[in-house]
């Protein structure tokens, strides 16, 4: 069975696990939510992972330093959307979500790059 374009790769997992082992996907839900929460913090505690059936995964820190330095410049851009006097309040609206996100982003990169 293909993953249907609309779903999630989370969702997939779970329809395919609940069908496949005959049990409610509210608790498949659970313990997938569940694995992922906790390969998530061994992400941010570790600068590795690894996953049977699915390999190791490495935090790269050349392609952090790229992505930091896009980051910044996306930054850069918001802030300069939101302090534009001509700009809608939409368009600021969205600008600073847009550099809310962002500046997660930014903080969990430094936060890797330099502990």
């Amino acid at each position: 069975m293909d993953k249907p374009i609309s779903m999630s790769v989370k969702d997939y997992i779970i329809r395919i696990y609940s069908v496949k082992n005959r049990k409610e996907e509210s608790l498949i839900d659970a313990i997938v939510s569940h694995q992922f929460q906790a390969l998530h913090e061994n992400m941010n505690n570790n600068n590795s992972l690894e996953m049977s059936n699915f390999g190791r995964f490495n935090f790269n820190k050349i392609k952090a330093k790229k992505t930091l330095e896009k980051e910044l410049s996306k930054k850069e851009h918001f802030l300069s959307i939101i302090n534009d006097e001509q700009s809608t309040e939409a368009k600021k609206a969205s600008a600073e979500n847009k550099l809310k996100d962002t500046l997660e982003i930014i903080s969990y990169i430094n936060k890797k790059l330099w502990c």
